[in-house]
């Protein structure tokens, strides 16, 4: 059957400046997903996106997040009911260089059949901008994700797995 689906959001929010350093916002809501297709079940539920950021000082920032999404998915099921926390820090250094670390822990639900996966990913960049159109810079990016899927068909671990990256970047803006 079809994917196609109309999703609507209502989310109700506030944004608040704690201090100079400290800044937050928080939305919480619903979220109802309706199918075109007869054969899928419409799905409801409670939806949120918190953000919080902390600017220690002028070059170095942390922001702080949790969230509530629906995605397509990926193959299997309806679509992924996915709860996310997030982390990043942010730092430049002296001569220009800049630093960047990214986490992000999930937890996927699927919607429409029996699997749940955790997906983490960690990622740090290096990078310097040599003009104010060009960065260039180095990378490193793990992803893991265990899902507890099984299939007669195939492996029990067959859709878990692991990844490391190694990457260089250039960046051109206008």
């Amino acid at each position: 059957p079809s994917l196609d689906a109309d999703e609507v959001r209502f989310l109700v929010g506030a944004s608040w400046e704690a201090t100079a350093r400290t800044r937050g916002t928080v939305k919480l809501g619903a979220f109802e997903r309706d199918f075109d297709a007869g054969e899928r079940e419409s799905s409801d539920g409670y939806s949120w996106d918190i953000q919080v950021n902390y600017r220690r000082k002028s070059y170095s920032v942390f922001d702080f997040g949790t969230r509530q999404v629906s995605r397509e998915t990926n193959g299997l099921g309806d679509f992924i009911n996915s709860h996310e926390l997030s982390f990043n820090w942010w730092h430049q250094y002296t001569r220009g260089y800049r630093s960047n670390v990214n986490m992000l822990l999930a937890e996927d639900d699927y919607s429409g059949i029996d699997r749940d996966d955790i997906r983490l990913a960690l990622e740090f960049t290096l990078g310097k901008p040599l003009r104010r159109w060009l960065d260039l810079g180095v990378g490193w990016r793990y992803e893991d994700r265990d899902s507890d899927y099984t299939d007669p068909v195939f492996r029990n671990d067959a859709l878990s797995y692991s990844r490391n990256s190694l990457f260089a970047f250039l960046k051109v803006s206008l």
